[in-house]
């Protein structure tokens, strides 16, 4: 079996797959339940962006940098939004709320 760009970002962020009842059903961006699965993977791995990908990778049997382009809207709202929670929780980060573009 080949190690594939999916399974190597699976170890990279110490993937575990979501319990069934929080996937979501509805399409990214509309369904609340892709904000919930980020913040499942956040609290269950150590890389919820890198997670997030390999769930999506897997779950439509895509290569990481297809779900990267397919995604880049979404996640980098995603990330602004955790960073920017960051910098509330801690003001003196100067750091913090970077643009990605």
């Amino acid at each position: 079996m080949e190690y594939s760009d999916v399974d190597r970002a699976a170890d990279l962020s110490c993937y575990r797959g979501p319990p069934a009842e929080i996937e979501p059903k509805g399409p990214m961006g509309q369904d609340p339940a892709w904000h919930a699965l980020w913040d499942w993977f956040e609290k269950s791995t150590e890389d919820p962006h890198g997670s997030m990908l390999v769930y999506i990778a897997r779950r439509w049997n895509e290569d990481i940098s297809t779900v990267y382009m397919n995604t880049d809207s979404w996640m980098k709202t995603k990330l602004r939004q955790v960073e920017r929670e960051s910098a509330d929780a801690d003001a003196d980060d100067h750091n913090a709320g970077s643009n990605f573009n």
